[in-house]
């Protein structure tokens, strides 16, 4: 984008950092069924540690792929710039490399952009949970809202449908004219901030009744492994959600119609508990060295750190990171989902 000339009709950025061959396939085939011959796709390799073959067959089997290749692993979201840089559509969007698209969800999307002249178009989520047996469908009605007053921005918070940022179609013209880039301060939180800026930027918006993306949970996927940054990440959301508040009049009262009046309203204090938490999650890189100078670093907020406290809250937390009571959890999640609007099924 920026100085690149827009040449194509839609271009589909896939960033992804150490991700299978098999899994590579199966995402870009499946963005590439769905595209037509003047989109692209431009799939963005985050520094991993071995360059996929995928890729590169798939570049020489269809001449609508592009590669980019970064040196050193920077993380989703200058992944996600580095396509955004390079993409050469008029209209632009994401797709994790470990999902799939379904055939008509572009063509859906784009009709739904020209018809009313949008600046964004989101379309519904299949969701698998690849470990838990089930699946969620959350799909929103066809409806043009233009700009998202706060209302509409806590319907579409409460429905899931507006956080994500791989079901979305974006007009190119508004991101450049906006300056719209994702922050890489802002992990784990990167795409709520992302999108609270188009609201505030009074991006049009239209939401197509379509069951587009195909989004795979898997036990150690990135909603439960550890976040380095999640406490920047955390601020940084904070202050995206605050500042859009206080600027909007109504937003308050509108927001808490959904029961959002003070949502990502994160106190120091709650960043410190979330913190606690993610050190214990998957793939921490923290000893129980470190854990226990972070609980008597923080004894203000986590209460009485001794010896036998630790003891008894690594256990919890050990069961609770590899363990975390699945029926549980699982029915906890469904419960979740339906309540929200989304029709879970249960798959073999």
């Amino acid at each position: 984008m920026g100085s690149i000339i827009v040449t194509k009709r839609l271009s589909v950025i896939i960033p992804g950092y150490n991700t299978p061959d098999s899994w590579w396939e199966r995402c870009v085939r499946s963005v590439l069924a769905a595209l037509g011959p003047d989109d692209e796709v431009v799939c963005v390799d985050d520094g991993s540690a071995q360059r996929p073959l995928a890729l590169e067959a798939l570049r020489n089997e269809d001449r609508r792929v592009r590669l980019v290749y970064l040196e050193q692993n920077a993380g989703l979201p200058s992944a996600r710039n580095a396509g955004l840089d390079s993409a050469e559509g008029r209209l632009v969007t994401f797709v994790d490399s470990d999902d799939e698209v379904r055939n008509e969800v572009y063509s859906r999307c784009i009709a739904a952009l020209e018809k009313y002249d949008a600046d964004v178009a989101v379309y519904g989520v299949n969701g698998v949970y690849v470990n838990d047996g089930f699946v969620a469908h959350d799909i929103p009605d066809d409806k043009y809202y233009g700009a998202l007053s706060p209302e509409d921005v806590g319907y579409l918070v409460k429905r899931r449908l507006f956080y994500y940022s791989c079901n979305k179609v974006f007009r190119t013209s508004f991101l450049d004219a906006n300056g719209f880039r994702f922050n890489p301060e802002g992990v784990p939180c990167e795409d709520a901030i992302f999108n609270v800026g188009l609201v505030v930027h009074k991006a049009k918006w239209v939401t197509v009744a379509y069951e587009g993306y195909v989004y795979y949970r898997y036990d150690g996927s990135l909603l439960s492994t550890y976040k380095p940054t999640y406490v920047e990440g955390t601020r940084a959301c904070t202050k995206a959600w605050k500042d859009y508040k206080d600027s909007t009049p109504g937003a308050y009262e509108g927001l808490g119609k959904y029961g959002l009046a003070r949502y990502d309203e994160t106190s120091e204090e709650d960043i410190v508990r979330g913190q606690w938490t993610n050190i214990w999650r998957r793939r921490s890189p923290h000893g129980l060295k470190a854990r226990w100078m972070y609980a008597r670093e923080h004894g203000d907020v986590l209460g009485r750190c001794t010896a036998a406290v630790f003891l008894r809250k690594a256990m919890l937390m050990w069961l609770r990171a590899n363990c975390y009571w699945r029926p549980v959890r699982v029915w906890h999640e469904k419960r979740f989902l339906r309540r929200i609007g989304a029709k879970v099924e249960d798959v073999g």
